[in-house]
Formats: C-alpha cells, sequence, structure tokens
C-alpha cells in the first residue's frame, strides 16, 4: 500500500499480498500544457513535453516555469530539470529571452558549457544546440535561474522546439521498433522476435526484443514466465549460443540511454542491410555469436510524462532490483524476470544498462567489484571500450566495492539496488554494467589504435565519427551529439567481439599491448591484481602451483611432453600452443640432422625420464606477416632429474605393503 508521511511525500508500503493493479496518484498529465499570449502559443501537449507555467515579462522576454518529477513543488525542488515544450507566433527576426526560474541547479553542468537544444518545423528536423547568450545564477532570496536568448530567424508560422537535451520520447521507440519487425519478420537470416514482457503502471508496453542470426536454432521455445507475457504469444526459440543482455531509459531524462540504444540497434539490424556499411561483416559475425535481448525502455511512464528521473509512483526505479513487485514495480519485475532466465537457461554472459551523466564529462562505466582473474575480464571490457570510441575514457570508470552499496543523497535509497549490482548479486556474473554518458561532451579524445581487417591483412580506413581530425572533432573533444551518442553503442558491438578474440576488424593486433592476453596481463600488472591469465588454447593448461595431484589421470596435459614430472611447488606457464607431431620410436631415437645452436631436443632414455633440464615448445601463428614472425619458442625448466630414482622405489614399497 502507499500513505504519505509528514512532508506529504509518497511511501511505498509492500504488502504480503500485493495487489495486480496500482493506480497512479498523479492523474491526468499537470506538465502537459498550452499558453497563450495574442499570437505567441506555448505547448507541452505531446510525448515527453514539460512545462508547468509561462509568464510574459515583456514583448522579447517569458519567464518559464517546469514540473518537477511526480508532483509539482516537490519538497527540496528535487528532479526538477527535464523540459520539452514547443512555441509558435513569434515574429520573425525577433531575439526572444528565456528565464527557466524553478530549474534545479545543475551549475556544475552548466560550467562545462552545456547548451540546451532546439529543432524549427517543418523547415529542419535536426535538433541543434543553442549557440546564442547564455547564463544561470542565483541571487539572494531567489531560486536558481537559467537564462539564455534565442534568434527567431524563420516564419512566425514554424514552430520552434526547446528541450534540455535531445529527446527520444516513448512514441519514436515505439515506430523504431515496428519498422525493425516489419522488415526484419520474414527475414531468411536474422531472427528477429518482439514481444510484450509486461505493461507499466500507466499501460504502455516494455518491449523484449531478441535478435540474432539463425545458425545454431533449435526448435525449443523459452519457457513461458508466470505473471508475464500477457498477449500470449508464441515464445522466442532458444539457439545454442550466448546471450547479450542491454537496457535503457529506467531514468526518462537519460534520453542518451536511447541514442546509445539506437547505434547498438542500427549495427545490427541497419547497417546489417547495408553491403557498402563498413559494419555489415561485423555485425553478421556478432549476430552468428551472440543472441542479443533488448529491452529499449525501461520507464516508459516516466519518459512520456516529461520526467527526469522517477516514475509516475514518485519511485528511482533503478533502486528495486533487490525485490521488485509486480503491483508497484512492473517494469523492473519483468525485465528482471527475463534476465534471470537467461542465465538459468546458462546462457547470459554479459548485462548492460545504459544511462546519461549529469555531472560529469566523457563516457565510462561503473563495473562491480571482484576479485582475482574474473576482475581482469571486469575491467577488461573497459579497456577494449576505450580501444574502440574516441571518446571512451578509460580513467573514469569505477570498479570499486564503494559505489555498489552507496546510499543517494536525496532518497537515501542503495545502489545494492541497482540493476548491475542487483543482477550481480543474484547470478554471479562477472560482466555487469553500467555506462554512462555526459549530457555535454568528452573532456579529451583517445588515440586509437588502427584497425586491422584480418581477412585483407591489411589496415581499414577511419570513418568520420573514429577519425580526431574529421569535422565531427577538427582535433578537439567533442560536444556530443546524437551520432556521437549512436557510435557509442556501436563501439559496445565492436568491443564485444573483441573480449571474445572474434573481431575480423580489430584494433587490438595494433594496440601496445599487441594482443588480448597482453590486454589481460597489463590490466592484471597496473591493477595489483597478480594473477595468472588462463591460456586459450585447444588443449587445456594448468598453473603447476594449483593443478590437481591426479590431472593427467584426468585427461590434462602440463605439456606436450607425456611423463614429464613437474614439481608441485614451481609455476610453469605455457602460452598458446600448437599440438606437436607425434614421433615414431624409430624418428626419435634419431638424431635430428641439423638444429639451432641455442635449441635442445627431448630424446627419452630406456628408464623414461628426460636427460635434459629444459624444453623448448614450438608455436605457430599463422597470421604473422613473415615466416620469422610465424615460429615463437618457449623454454621453460624441469626439475632436476632423481637419478637414483629414489620416489618410485618408495612409491613401490608403499603399494606392496
Amino acid at each position: 500500500m502507499c500513505i504519505r508521511d509528514r512532508e506529504n511525500r509518497v511511501v511505498i508500503m509492500e504488502t504480503a499480498e500485493p495487489v495486480t493493479e496500482q493506480k497512479s496518484f498523479l492523474t491526468g498529465n499537470p506538465q502537459q500544457k498550452v499558453f497563450s499570449f495574442s499570437d505567441v502559443v506555448f505547448s507541452s501537449e505531446f510525448d515527453s513535453g514539460n512545462l508547468l507555467n509561462v509568464i510574459q515579462v515583456d514583448e522579447l522576454h517569458y519567464e518559464i516555469y517546469i514540473m518537477g518529477d511526480f508532483l509539482p513543488n516537490r519538497p527540496g525542488g528535487a528532479y526538477c530539470f527535464w523540459y520539452y515544450f514547443s512555441v509558435t507566433g513569434i515574429q520573425q527576426k525577433s531575439n526572444i529571452s528565456f528565464s527557466f526560474r524553478n530549474i534545479g541547479n545543475q551549475s556544475r553542468l552548466f560550467s562545462f558549457g552545456f547548451r540546451p537544444v532546439y529543432k524549427v518545423e517543418p523547415s529542419s528536423n535536426k535538433w541543434r544546440r543553442i549557440n546564442s547568450k547564455f547564463e544561470y545564477f542565483k541571487k539572494e532570496n531567489e531560486p536558481f535561474t537559467m537564462k539564455f536568448d534565442h534568434l527567431f530567424d524563420y516564419t512566425s508560422s514554424e514552430t520552434t522546439y526547446f528541450a534540455l537535451t535531445f529527446p527520444f520520447s516513448y512514441i519514436e521507440c515505439q515506430t523504431l521498433l515496428e519498422e525493425y519487425e516489419k522488415v526484419y519478420e520474414k527475414s531468411s537470416d536474422v531472427y528477429f522476435h518482439r514481444e510484450l514482457v509486461v505493461k507499466s503502471l500507466e499501460g504502455r508496453r516494455i518491449d523484449l526484443l531478441t535478435s540474432t542470426a539463425k545458425n545454431d536454432i533449435t526448435i525449443v521455445p523459452e519457457p513461458p514466465i508466470a505473471t508475464l507475457f500477457p498477449e500470449g504469444g508464441p515464445r522466442p526459440l532458444r539457439f545454442n549460443k550466448p546471450t547479450i543482455f542491454v537496457t535503457a531509459r529506467v531514468h526518462p531524462g537519460e534520453t542518451q540511454g536511447s541514442h546509445m540504444m539506437n547505434g547498438l540497434l542500427s549495427f545490427l539490424l541497419a547497417d546489417k542491410k547495408d553491403p557498402n556499411n563498413v559494419n555489415a561483416v561485423t555485425a553478421s559475425l556478432l549476430l552468428s555469436k551472440f543472441v542479443f535481448k533488448i529491452i529499449p525502455m525501461l520507464n516508459p511512464d516516466g519518459v512520456y510524462r516529461g520526467f527526469f528521473r522517477l516514475d509516475s509512483l514518485g519511485q528511482n526505479l533503478n533502486r528495486y532490483y533487490t525485490n521488485p513487485t509486480l503491483a508497484n514495480h512492473p517494469t523492473i519485475y519483468g525485465a528482471k524476470k527475463a534476465i534471470l532466465q537467461q542465465h538459468e537457461l546458462g546462457s547470459l554472459k554479459f548485462f548492460i544498462d545504459l544511462h546519461g551523466h549529469v555531472n560529469k564529462m566523457g563516457t565510462f562505466l561503473y563495473g562491480n567489484a571482484l576479485k582475482g582473474y574474473p576482475q581482469v575480464e571486469n575491467i577488461l571490457f573497459a579497456r577494449l571500450m576505450a580501444l574502440n570510441s574516441l571518446n571512451f575514457d578509460f580513467a573514469d570508470c569505477n570498479f570499486n566495492e564503494a559505489i555498489m552499496n552507496v546510499k543517494d543523497k536525496i532518497d537515501g535509497l542503495s545502489r545494492e539496488g541497482c540493476s548491475r549490482v542487483g543482477i550481480y548479486k543474484e547470478t554471479g556474473l562477472p560482466n555487469c554494467y553500467t555506462i554512462e554518458t555526459s549530457f555535454q561532451g568528452s573532456k579529451k579524445l583517445n588515440v586509437l589504435p588502427t584497425k586491422y581487417n584480418r581477412a585483407k591483412k591489411a589496415v581499414d580506413p577511419e570513418t568520420n565519427l573514429t577519425n580526431p581530425r574529421s569535422k565531427i572533432y577538427e582535433g578537439k573533444p567533442a560536444v556530443y551529439t546524437p551520432e556521437i551518442y549512436e557510435d557509442v553503442g556501436r563501439c559496445i558491438c565492436n568491443s564485444l567481439l573483441d573480449f571474445f578474440d572474434e573481431n575480423p576488424i580489430s584494433r587490438v593486433p595494433n594496440s601496445n599491448c599487441k594482443s588480448l592476453d597482453g590486454i589481460k596481463n597489463d590490466i592484471s600488472v597496473k591493477f595489483g591484481l597478480n594473477v595468472t591469465i588462463p591460456i586459450k588454447s585447444k588443449r587445456p593448461t594448468l598453473n603447476c602451483s594449483t593443478a590437481p595431484k591426479d590431472a593427467r589421470k584426468k585427461g590434462h596435459s602440463l605439456n606436450p611432453v607425456k611423463d614429464a614430472e613437474v614439481s608441485p611447488k614451481r609455476s610453469m606457464v605455457l602460452r598458446p600452443i600448437k599440438e606437436l607431431p607425434k614421433k615414431s620410436a624409430s624418428t626419435t631415437k634419431e638424431k635430428p640432422k641439423s638444429k639451432p645452436e641455442e635449441k635442445k631436443s627431448i630424446t627419452p632414455t630406456t628408464t623414461g625420464t628426460l636427460k635434459i633440464s629444459v624444453i623448448q615448445i614450438q608455436s605457430i601463428n599463422p597470421e604473422a606477416n613473415n615466416e620469422e614472425e610465424k615460429i615463437s619458442y618457449y623454454s621453460t625448466k624441469l626439475p632436476p632429474i632423481d637419478k637414483n630414482n629414489k620416489a618410485k622405489k618408495a612409491n613401490a614399497e608403499k603399494k606392496q605393503k
């Protein structure tokens, strides 16, 4: 049930048997209004609109008041920041001042050079940042004020839209999903399934998309989940592939999440259809390797109402992943159930939640605090993001335990209930992330390694969004646009392929560390993790210091030479190797005709012990540029030989007794 405290704030109380429906306290759409001043009309009567009041000071100056989340004039002015409205009827060439008199004090964001956005219809449908006079101030006994001027350099019949940042409404999201559904519902190579997980408190859709290539498909559908999928249609078919789960817009004012999501969807679906697109090959491979589960909008009620952070019950939904209920948090309840189902099916490999950040510059991520090798792979994804994006700031990424349970200043809710931490604690999945990107722009540009095309064995050219000398950047940190946000979404796709060492056009080979294992080793050293990096090879390799005594009995091989005795007190790590061809008994005893000077061969004696204390393992790299680089040798010391066979005699005596 819900009650009000002494300050008239709503408190959600859990009941033993929550009701199936919960009506919002906020009736109607009080933030969506129309104000007329002779021929001039202000309106916020549309999806995501927010305008509480307008006062005309004179013909060239208007005072704007916006509505905070959930209720007007919430105590403390919490989350009174998002606005989105239109203006018509302004005479051409008029320079109008807009003063926002009750906007939240985000002076830190404004100090970065932040500017609101506008667009003019029907002459242009592109959003741009305000480039005229902008100021913010706090006078004594007056509210914090933000003020900007705008020159209406077009006819009075055209409509100008103003917003805090680049909008992406609930209706725009639904339209985009419908377009993808029409294109791919009968596709021969791409599997695309859209289903209604649950409806929000106010009856809006929470869509779950399943997208992958049609390889490794089964005839078995995913099992239904009680209380979810109310439309009752068929569930998506299961695939023998790992699942990447991505969500966005749990905070409605963080529209950056939707633009990043649009870039990810475009990479997977739109870019793939264009054979001339540089991402077409990579997208096809990505879909063949993974199943993508996507929830594009977690808080459609807040988005539609023009809220900044909360839902229509005044809740920060990204604090309820620990124990969501169908009655009070249906969108989070449904999302969590869908995510955990992938974990129970053994498919879940990555979870990513997309956000915008008001108080920081650049793009970065939050991960969880893990131990040992899982922490290396946890940090690895962030390093790969920095290799693939000019704007991703690895230095601002945070993997500390403190951010897993810090409490919010306004409502006191802990981040233990956020998606990244909640899903990790339920599943133990190391790769759970919150990706954040600034409302303003980047503070620096990365120096990206060149893209190595493995098929062509050549360097691929850069795009405008990855070339720091293009007109977008001109060698300087950029002010973010929807196109740059979308590029972050594409960067996620490339980084996923790099993470699993499957990227056909990768920057990793030309990076400072040269390989994925090199990056992992670098992470281990720089973060003081001091862990042994497991090496990927067809033959399992073990660290001898931790190898079980009966490892060889179970079919494991500590090195390519059978019966080589390795001291458990010594640590021997072998790099990736190819199997050496087995030699027959006749050829084994023969000495090779020619040998490199410093190369030692391994010749067994009649007793089976080794005569030498050093072995050399040959590794072949088929992707090397020349013959000398194709073959490399690694040496490792063996323990001293037991000439008297004392250990074997002792073991034989024990067996006889």
